[in-house]
C-alpha cells in the first residue's frame, strides 16, 4: 500500500510560502536555513513541516527499495582475485518493475558474491540472481525469485523524472537500504549537473558512498531521478570512484532511461564500453577538437575500416557530431559487439562504413 505523499509544493502553498517556489529560492538554499529571518513560530512550524515531508518520502520510498544481503564471493589481493569470502556484504537495489526485477549498483557485485538475498521493507526475504551488468553505466539488473504458489507478488515500482524536467540547482534526496535494516537512511543535497560521466549520469553534492550505491536520488515529490553508483576520474572500472564517497561528488544513472533500457538489459548478461576506435583528434580537449583525423593506431579498428588521418567525421549511426565531445556522448552509448555507421568527409567527396565494435585485444587473445 502506498504511503501518502504530501508535495512540498502543496506544503509552502499551505503555509502561504508559495513564494518561495516562484522566485526558485527553495531549490538553491540548504532546508535548514530556509526558515531565517522568518518569526520564530512560522520558522519551527517550516522546519517541522519539511522535516515531515522528508520523512513521508522515505516511507513512501521504502517499499520499493530492497536490501541485498550478498555473501561469498572472490577477495581481490593486488591485482589477484583469490580466496573465498564468508562474511555478508550489504548494497541497495531499486524495483524495476512489478514482478521483481530490480536495479542495483554494480560496484556491490566486482567481488562476484556466490549468493544474493534480497529483503523487503516488510521484512520478507527472497534469493535474487543476477541477470545483466552494464559495465559502463555501472548498474546492475537482477531478479527476485518469488515463490511460484500462492498469490502472485507485485512488488513497487517508484516513479521516475524525465531527464527533461531535471534543474540544476533543484532539492533531492539520496536513500540506502544498508545502515539500518528496519528504515532507509536518507541524505540531503542537490542535483549539481547533468549529462556528467560523457553524458551518462547526473551529479549531485549530496554524501554518497557504499552505505546509499545502488539506492534512488528522489526529488521532493518522492520521484527517481537516478540510481546512485560510484564514478571516479581513472579507469571505469567498476569499483573506481568509491574513493570519493561523502565527498560531495556523487553520481546516478538517471532512472528513466534505465527504465527504457530494461528489455535489453533482460536480453544480454553483460554490456562492455564499445572498444576505442583507435585514432585521434586535433585538440586533445574533447570540448575544443575538430573531428579531423590526426593520427590512426596501427591495428586499430578505424585502420581495419580503412579511416584515413585527414577524414572529418561528420555522423555516428546518423546522428551529427561535430565536436570531440559530441563523438565521445554518442560513441558511449554504444557497447562492444554492436555495429555503428560513421559518416566523414575525405576531401569534398561523403563517404560512410559500417564498423563492428569488436575487442580486437581479446579476439588477438583466442
Amino acid at each position: 500500500m502506498n504511503v501518502q505523499l504530501p508535495s512540498i509544493s502543496s506544503f509552502l502553498r499551505k503555509v502561504g510560502w508559495a513564494s518561495l517556489l516562484t522566485v526558485g529560492v527553495w531549490v538553491s538554499i540548504p532546508a535548514v536555513s530556509i526558515g531565517q529571518g522568518l518569526p520564530e513560530t512560522q520558522s519551527a512550524e517550516l522546519s517541522q513541516g519539511i522535516q515531515t515531508v522528508f520523512l513521508s518520502i522515505r516511507d513512501r520510498m521504502a517499499p520499493s527499495l530492497v536490501r541485498l544481503e550478498l555473501m561469498g564471493g572472490m577477495e581481490q589481493i593486488g591485482n589477484e582475485q583469490t580466496g573465498f569470502r564468508k562474511p555478508i556484504r550489504v548494497s541497495t537495489g531499486v524495483f524495476a518493475s512489478e514482478d521483481g526485477f530490480l536495479f542495483a549498483s554494480a560496484a556491490a557485485f566486482a567481488h562476484e558474491p556466490n549468493a544474493v538475498i534480497a529483503v523487503t521493507s516488510d521484512g520478507r526475504r527472497f534469493p535474487a540472481r543476477l541477470v545483466s551488468t552494464d559495465f559502463r553505466r555501472k548498474i546492475a539488473l537482477l531478479k527476485i525469485d518469488a515463490p511460484k504458489n500462492g498469490d502472485p507478488i507485485h512488488f513497487q515500482v517508484p516513479e521516475s523524472v524525465p531527464v527533461s524536467q531535471m534543474r540544476p540547482g533543484q532539492k533531492i534526496l539520496a536513500f540506502g537500504r544498508v545502515l539500518d535494516p528496519e528504515m532507509p537512511s536518507l541524505s540531503v543535497g542537490i542535483l549539481s549537473g547533468k549529462n556528467r560521466q560523457r553524458g551518462m549520469a547526473v551529479q549531485t553534492d549530496a554524501h554518497v558512498s557504499p552505505a546509499n550505491y545502488g539506492g534512488p536520488m528522489t526529488d521532493l515529490d518522492g520521484r527517481v531521478l537516478g540510481i546512485l553508483t560510484p564514478f571516479g576520474m581513472g579507469p571505469n572500472e567498476l569499483v573506481t570512484g568509491m574513493e570519493l564517497y561523502d565527498s560531495g561528488i556523487g553520481f546516478a544513472i538517471p532512472f528513466e532511461e534505465l527504465l527504457a533500457y530494461l528489455p535489453q538489459m533482460q536480453t544480454r548478461r553483460e554490456w562492455h564500453p564499445a572498444p576505442k576506435l583507435g585514432l585521434l583528434f586535433g585538440n586533445p580537449s574533447p570540448i575544443l577538437a575538430d573531428l579531423k583525423v590526426r593520427y590512426i593506431e596501427d591495428g586499430s579498428l578505424a585502420s581495419k575500416a580503412g579511416i584515413q588521418v585527414g577524414d572529418l567525421m561528420t555522423h555516428i549511426n546518423g546522428i551529427s557530431v561535430k565536436r570531440g565531445i559530441d563523438f565521445q556522448r554518442e560513441w558511449i552509448r554504444y557497447t562492444e559487439g554492436d555495429t555503428v555507421r560513421i559518416r566523414f568527409l575525405r576531401g569534398e567527396e561523403s563517404r560512410e562504413i559500417e564498423i563492428l565494435l569488436e575487442n580486437l585485444a581479446k579476439n588477438d587473445g583466442k
